[in-house]
C-alpha cells in the first residue's frame, strides 16, 4: 500500500526526509489498525517525489503545495473516521517535518480506493474480503 508525497524540492531538509517516510507509514498502519499484522506491515511503502518547483504548481503558478497521495484497498482506510484521523495526523507530520514556511492549508491529501482485488503482492491478487481477514 504506497504512500506517495510530491513536493518541491526544498520542501523538506534533507535530514527529515527519512523521518517523513517512516512517519506516514507508521500513520497509515496507525489508521488501518493493522500495524500487528506482519503481512500487512511488510508492504506499507512510502515514496518522497520531489520536484522542481517550477513542477508543482496551484492556480497555475508554482506553489509550495505538497500533497499526500495514498492508493489503499477499500478495507483500509473503510471508514470516515479513519480518513479524517490519517488526513489530520499526515497532515501534522508534513507540518512538523517540512521547512518553516510551509502553510497547512498548503499540504493536500487524496485517498483512492483500489477496486477490489486491485491490490496485489507477489504476484497474487487479493480481494477486499481476503485482506480483511488478515
Amino acid at each position: 500500500m504506497p504512500v506517495d508525497v510530491y513536493a518541491p524540492v526544498g520542501a523538506f531538509p534533507k535530514a527529515n526526509e527519512g523521518a517523513l517516510l517512516q512517519r506516514l507509514a507508521e500513520c497509515l498502519l496507525k489508521w488501518t489498525d493493522a500495524s500487528d499484522v506482519p503481512m500487512v506491515r511488510n508492504n506499507v511503502g512510502a515514496y518522497l517525489h520531489l520536484l522542481p518547483s517550477a513542477f508543482v504548481t496551484a492556480g497555475g503558478v508554482a506553489s509550495t503545495v505538497v500533497r499526500i497521495d495514498v492508493k489503499v484497498p477499500e478495507v483500509v482506510l473503510s471508514t470516515i473516521e479513519r480518513r479524517r484521523g490519517f488526513i489530520a495526523d499526515a497532515t501534522d507530520i508534513i507540518g512538523s517535518l517540512s521547512t518553516n514556511d510551509h502553510e497547512t492549508a498548503r499540504t493536500w491529501v487524496t485517498i483512492s480506493n483500489m477496486v477490489d482485488a486491485g491490490f496485489g503482492i507477489g504476484g497474487q491478487a487479493l480481494t477486499n474480503a481476503e485482506l480483511d481477514a488478515l
